[in-house]
């Protein structure tokens, strides 16, 4: 829980509001932490991805290596998927 709230108070302070902002708007209700692990493939070019799915929660955070595989898809433009970079900070 206190990881979350630490989280809501650097977004809120990247955003310059003040470090309590998110925590007033109650985004932390029901703040749960849900944590994905997948092993390498050893054959990646016969795998075929997951389903489409969303993640309908306040905030994600990825933790992702250099392959590419991270997609989006936007409604604006008729559900076009978009591949995106990785980012390494």
């Amino acid at each position: 829980m206190q990881l979350g709230y630490y989280l809501h108070g650097l977004l809120s302070e990247g955003f310059d509001l003040d470090r309590f902002h998110l925590k007033g708007m109650d985004c932390a209700e029901g703040l749960g932490v849900l944590a994905l692990y997948y092993l390498a493939c050893p054959q990646p070019e016969l795998t075929i991805g997951t389903n489409k799915h969303s993640d309908n929660d306040f905030r994600t955070v990825l933790l992702q290596d250099h392959i590419k595989g991270l997609q989006v898809s936007f409604t604006r433009n008729n559900g076009l998927m978009f591949l995106l970079d990785v980012v390494f900070l």
